[in-house]
């Protein structure tokens, strides 16, 4: 499958963090009569934030000249390099694209909530809004394999 002239791997574990949204939406929020459409909602909404921070990753990435050459998608969707023998500056830049995107989101849903609190696109929102700050959040991290990580290894670098 291509997408904007990208391969997309598709795995199939690629269901299961939309599965585990609806199961987490749905156990948080309060009884009531649109629970169960609203933890369903939680679902599209977790793939919103995955496609937030992967479509920051394409741009960032484009930008700094080392452009992403596919897509895997499986527990998350990781962008994929063909050409890796890029300068450190090259890397930081490619990595910092992706929790850029998911906080640019973040503060979308932010607003959306903010204007529409008390109304049911409002709680919409605020799934939304948790989905893009825990991506944002934990794409920072210093941990190998994670944005952060790829940039504090290539700032060493420099």
């Amino acid at each position: 499958m291509r997408v904007f002239g990208l391969k997309i791997d598709l795995r199939p574990t690629a269901p299961l963090p939309g599965l585990m949204m609806a199961a987490l939406t749905y156990a948080l929020l309060p009884r009531g009569p649109r629970r169960l459409l609203e933890a369903l909602a939680g679902v599209a909404l977790w793939y919103e934030a995955e496609l937030s921070h992967v479509l920051g990753h394409l741009v960032s990435s484009r930008l700094v000249g080392a452009p992403v050459d596919r897509i895997r998608w499986g527990l998350i969707m990781a962008t994929l390099y063909d050409d890796n023998d890029v300068t450190p500056r090259q890397h930081i830049g490619r990595a910092v694209g992706g929790p850029v995107g998911s906080a640019l989101a973040m503060l979308c849903w932010w607003a959306l909530w903010r204007l529409s609190s008390g109304k049911p696109i409002g709680r919409l929102a605020l799934i939304a809004l948790a989905s893009n700050m825990f991506l944002t959040l934990v794409s920072w991290l210093p941990l190998p394999g994670v944005d952060g990580g790829v940039i504090l290894r290539n700032i060493r670098k420099l």
